[in-house]
């Protein structure tokens, strides 16, 4: 192709291949300065053959681009350093971001940010076991600053991430849980063994106990969805928690927080959906230590978020019938014939407390019986008594309630154990029938139901620990 001059419009063009320039024949003037050829050039020097020029990727619509991709691919270099990570994932992110480099995604982003986010996204689709704080620290951000550049690349690349397998975190928070608990000095547990027989000589003895007994409470909390919804680092921390326990070396809630990354708040609560759960109920030591199969006919296996939701559309129909029936207190007051009526709603709690029926732990169920018994107790009281036929009607609230105060402090340890609806009906028969044989009987009220409970750990203690329920450990 013939090229003219811009100035003077002569098409008698010379050409310099060693200046990479071209000049017009007629006035000099430069056209231009770059040649690209497709043919290679050598230029000899001091017998040496060079070539002469760069070469230029046919698949790069401009040298700007492979320049931003090969500045990327260093930033992903220096995370990947500092995390350990393989190389593999810097080439797969570095797919990614030619693909936001195509689509101009890339606008407005800090490319050390991005970086970390394409990562993070390759990382969870290999299965890693870093989190997402592990990247935001290695920049010194925030993962809610972090999060930000993830969220909107999965939408628009329509990119599910998998479920992160639990298992596979387990190590790296028991390694750093131990790491922090014994750098100094390791205490043999040969004598406080409170719930497993098992003698513990060494840092890693305790570490391979506890990844075992740790990894089955998390198989069985995953077993009835416990980890729907959740952010594994609460779970993670109430498995190993409850396994150090186990394994006699109870470690406070707060400092396996701060191994876990999560607030021990959230650990409380996983610890509670344990206890509440009816497969945790019927587990023993001796099922964890051996690692049984685990038995899942009968057990509700709904997230605890769904049962507490079904609960709350109960109870608020429990209280439009309770709210209905405190409306007859009026026909109470004018001496109608109460003994006619019949009670549709009963206030005491069920003998054998189920999770379809109250997943609450002892202390809210306790609060909401006391605030109910503030509201309408009184009014029940009297419907009942009039109803049997043994007080009158027109019994005075305050006089009812001395008399009940009366008759309760007579009652025995046994007695009183027995009437405690905050523990299981299995715990409160034990009890009892161990109280009967007169070992705490001359003590009464509330003083009573504590003592019974020492005495309960005590005696157990004594024999197999293995036959105990994990209902002990999460209430000692």
């Amino acid at each position: 192709m013939s090229i003219s001059c811009p100035f003077c419009l002569s098409n008698s063009t010379i050409t310099d291949e060693g200046q990479a320039k071209v000049f017009c024949g007629n006035c000099g003037l430069v056209i231009m300065d770059t040649l690209i050829v497709n043919d290679l050039i050598y230029q000899d020097q001091n017998g040496v053959s060079t070539v002469m020029g760069n070469f230029i990727s046919a698949n790069t619509s401009s040298t700007a681009r492979s320049l931003a991709i090969k500045h990327f691919s260093k930033e992903l270099e220096t995370i990947a350093m500092i995390l350990n990570l393989p190389m593999e994932l810097v080439r797969k992110a570095s797919d990614y971001y030619a693909n936001c480099l195509r689509d101009k995604a890339t606008r407005g982003r800090r490319n050390n940010l991005l970086a970390a986010a394409l990562l993070y996204i390759v990382g969870r689709q290999h299965n890693l076991s870093h989190l997402l704080i592990d990247y935001a620290d290695a920049l010194n951000v925030s993962v809610f600053t972090l999060n930000k550049y993830i969220q909107p690349f999965l939408r628009q690349y329509n990119i599910k991430l998998p479920y992160q397998d639990l298992e596979s975190l387990l190590p790296r928070f028991v390694d750093s849980i131990l790491k922090e608990e014994f750098t100094t000095a390791f205490q043999d547990n040969r004598d406080c063994m409170l719930f497993a027989n098992i003698h513990i000589t060494s840092v890693d003895q305790l570490r391979e106990h506890t990844l075992v007994v740790s990894k089955y409470i998390l198989k069985a909390s995953t077993a009835i969805n416990i980890h729907t919804g959740r952010l594994p680092s609460g779970l993670l921390g109430a498995s190993i928690f409850v396994a150090l326990k186990l394994l006699n070396y109870g470690i406070p809630i707060h400092r396996i927080s701060r191994c876990v990354f999560c607030s021990p708040d959230t650990i409380a609560r996983r610890l509670q959906e344990m206890q509440s759960s009816e497969l945790f109920a019927k587990l023993t030591i001796g099922d964890v230590l051996r690692n049984v199969d685990l038995d899942l006919e009968g057990v509700d296996v709904r997230p605890p978020s769904l049962v507490r939701r079904h609960l709350y559309h109960r109870h608020y129909a429990e209280s439009a019938a309770h709210e209905q029936l405190a409306s007859l207190g009026s026909l109470l007051a004018q001496g109608a014939q109460a003994t006619a009526m019949s009670i549709p709603i009963d206030l005491s709690l069920a003998s054998d407390i189920s999770i379809q029926e109250y997943i609450a732990p002892a202390g809210v169920r306790q609060a909401k019986l006391q605030l109910f018994d503030a509201q309408h107790g009184d009014f029940y009281r009297a419907l009942q008594a009039a109803r049997e036929g043994t007080v009158d009607p027109e019994e005075d609230a305050s006089v009812q309630r001395k008399r009940q105060r009366a008759e309760h402090s007579g009652l025995t340890a046994a007695e009183s154990v027995r009437n405690d609806r905050g523990l299981p009906a299995s715990i409160r028969e034990d009890l009892a029938s161990h109280l009967e044989g007169g070992a705490l009987d001359s003590f009464r009220s509330e003083s009573s139901l504590h003592n019974a409970v020492s005495s309960e750990v005590d005696y157990e203690y004594e024999h197999e620990q293995e036959s105990r329920s994990l209902w002990a450990i999460f209430n000692e």
